[in-house]
């Protein structure tokens, strides 16, 4: 499994606090539209966009994942609140795979993905699932993936969408 470009994990958040509609409401909101006013934006602001979507679920800030704003305005943010990597080692995973398919397979409305994008250990990219399909698309079940740096909604198999497009083996 280990021989494909391309590794994704399905993160574990840990919290019974954890409302998939705050999460679905938010992220819908804020995908093409970021939440500059009380986060800010950042050259790669994906894992930055999932925390704000954990935070709108209910889950709270610690001491390790964190973010605040101070009365100037300005942002301030833990490692963990926007760093890919950082964030999937703190939060940990449910699932991995290097299969497209099986991958697609386990995905459901509120769940946080990320890509390992070449197969280092290292994580590369998250995003934030807000729906899924039952039935096969191009050999794998559809979802619909919000996420920013590349901000957009849209289904894994739409052209905007590049999830698919590291499934030489993916995950």
């Amino acid at each position: 499994p280990y021989n494909s470009p391309y590794v994704a994990k399905k993160i574990q958040t840990y919290s019974n606090d954890f409302n998939v509609n705050a999460a679905v409401d938010y992220a819908k909101i804020y995908a093409v539209n970021p939440n500059t006013d009380n986060y800010g934006y950042l050259d790669a602001d994906c894992t930055n966009f999932v925390s704000q979507i954990l935070e709108s679920s209910g889950y709270e800030q610690d001491s390790v994942w964190w973010h605040y704003q101070d009365m100037m305005g300005v942002n301030y943010q833990s490692a963990t609140w926007i760093n890919a990597n950082r964030f999937v080692n703190y939060f940990g995973t449910i699932y991995s795979s290097t299969s497209h398919y099986g991958f697609s397979a386990y995905l459901k409305a509120g769940d946080i993905i990320a890509l390992d994008i070449d197969n280092t250990g290292h994580w590369d990219h998250c995003g934030f699932v807000i729906a899924s399909d039952n039935y096969l698309t191009d050999g794998y079940y559809d979802y619909l993936v919000a996420q920013h740096t590349a901000d957009y909604i849209a289904w894994t198999s739409s052209e905007i969408n590049g999830w698919d497009n590291y499934a030489g083996g993916g995950n």
